[in-house]
């Protein structure tokens, strides 16, 4: 008796994840306020580890599970609707935000709260910090850059964009998203743009210590270039499960 139940149970959970995996979902979608999203479909990568408190870093393998990001950051445009829609407030900064000739630009000087209320006015969320390396890591192989070992060129449009022009003062000035190649999910900008507020919270020594141990400091991905102190020079994109 008990055999045929343990079969049952077997055969129950070997069924469902089957059916799991061969879940078609769209490659995109587009959701209600008319933001493109793109799949970056489950799986196992490893990421880049950084413990800060003994500069060092490793890897570890990650499980993701499906989810659908944005395929541009959100620009001065989308932003301005959860503004006007009064779910959000204006950026710290508005000079870059108040140029009509920057409507299609990343909007920049939003704290990581500000970020996070826009993603909710959409009912969505902010990426975690390995739901976007996982997207910015275009399924390669551990390699030098997230495009791979090639050497960035500093160039509009090209899929190796640095965003950076050999300029020594650092001008925080944008341009327009989808300015460079997508990735192999679609995603455009996940470098050589702005850099990117994650979900998570930070700590120096959170991957050697309990993950309840933080601070309050939030993670931010650099997929692009800036001061280290200026945290306000950072856009983001929204995520959602599927």
């Amino acid at each position: 008796m008990f055999r045929r139940l343990y079969l049952i149970i077997f055969v129950f959970a070997s069924l469902m994840i089957f059916l799991s995996s061969c879940t078609n979902l769209p490659d995109q979608i587009v959701d209600n306020t008319g933001a493109e999203m793109a799949l970056v479909p489950r799986g196992v990568f490893d990421m880049i580890i950084l413990d800060e408190m003994k500069n060092e870093t490793s890897l570890r393998s990650v499980h993701v599970d499906d989810f659908y990001i944005d395929i541009f950051e959100v620009t001065n445009q989308r932003y301005t609707e959860c503004v006007e829609d009064g779910e959000c407030v204006e950026p710290v900064s508005t000079t870059e935000y108040s140029d009509a000739d920057n409507r299609d630009h990343p909007v920049i000087f939003v704290t990581w709260d500000m970020a996070n209320s826009y993603c909710n006015w959409r009912a969505a969320r902010l990426p975690t910090k390995a739901e976007w390396e996982k997207a910015a890591a275009d399924e390669l192989e551990v390699v030098e850059y997230f495009w791979g070992d090639e050497s960035p060129l500093c160039q509009v449009g090209s899929r190796l964009g640095a965003g950076f022009d050999g300029r020594t003062v650092y001008d925080p000035e944008t341009i327009p998203v989808g300015s460079s190649s997508a990735n192999a999910y679609g995603l455009y900008d996940m470098t050589g743009g702005m850099w990117e507020w994650v979900q998570d919270k930070h700590a120096l020594d959170v991957y050697s210590s309990s993950p309840d141990v933080v601070s309050f400091l939030r993670i931010f991905r650099l997929s692009g270039y800036g001061p280290l102190y200026n945290r306000y020079l950072c856009s983001f994109r929204c995520t959602r499960s599927p």
